[in-house]
């Protein structure tokens, strides 16, 4: 299987802000559809569990123009897995929102960069 990774965040522990990291890959599945996973992890590379989560894939340069039928489930600990059919034309990326106590990261990541060639 091709993995490939973006980290979103960045896990240096004596930087201000978060201490945990979300990454999010790309894999290939069955008949043109692919796994878009987020994975979110400790300084250490350890699972974190969030308080609320939040995702969505949308047309890069406008939020709004949200792909449909897209839901992000939580399938594994501090791991977040949705099954997604892109449409070959435009940009896509995921948005989303993640929280842990006091701690908010919000990302935007650029899929087309991350789909396997």
């Amino acid at each position: 299987t091709i993995r490939r990774r973006k980290n979103i965040h960045g896990a240096d522990r004596n930087a201000p802000g978060a201490r945990w990291t979300v990454f999010v890959f790309i894999e290939p599945a069955a008949a043109g559809r692919h796994k878009v996973i987020l994975r979110v992890t400790d300084i250490f590379d350890k699972p974190i569990t969030l308080e609320e989560f939040s995702a969505h894939i949308s047309r890069v340069g406008d939020e709004k123009q949200i792909l449909p039928g897209v839901s992000f489930s939580e399938t594994a600990p501090g791991e977040y897995t949705a099954d997604v059919t892109l449409p070959e034309n435009g940009e896509w990326e995921v948005r989303g929102r993640l929280k842990k106590g006091l701690e908010v990261v919000l990302i935007a990541q650029k899929i087309s960069p991350l789909m396997p060639k």
